[in-house]
């Protein structure tokens, strides 16, 4: 394990000219994918047998892991604490439901562009306050 941070660490030391803005964009030189490959394996590996002990001992959260990708955070505690207590009685109500999932889904998206918009506007204007 070692050997991978030490490579990330004389790796991120060599000087190299690229041609983009953000990682996600693809446009990373070859070594550099390839690094960041090998510094993510060992976290894959890790969650992947992580899943695979606790889906051994609980069978019955095979079910949460299957939806886990499909929900939100909201409807899987809401459905764990049904299957703990299914009297349970929510405090209180939603003012107001959205029609469906993809209209929530579309207003959380939403929310989250605009607070990032709000954020990189107030980064800018103090940084530029800054630099005059």
């Amino acid at each position: 394990m070692k050997i991978i941070y030490l490579t990330v660490i004389f790796t991120a030391a060599i000087p190299t000219q690229v041609f983009a803005m953000h990682t996600i964009e693809g446009f990373l030189p070859l070594h550099w994918a390839l690094i960041w490959w090998l510094a993510v394996l060992p976290f894959m590996f890790l969650g992947v047998v992580q899943i695979k002990g606790i889906t051994e001992k609980a069978p019955s959260l095979k079910m949460l892991l299957a939806h886990g990708g499909l929900t939100t955070a909201d409807d899987q505690a809401e459905a764990v604490i049904e299957e703990i207590n299914p009297e349970y009685v929510p405090w209180f109500n939603h003012i107001w439901e959205p029609p469906g999932d993809e209209i929530e889904n579309l207003l959380f998206i939403l929310q989250g562009a605009l607070g990032a918009g709000v954020s990189a506007y107030g980064i800018g204007y103090y940084r530029g306050r800054r630099e005059k």
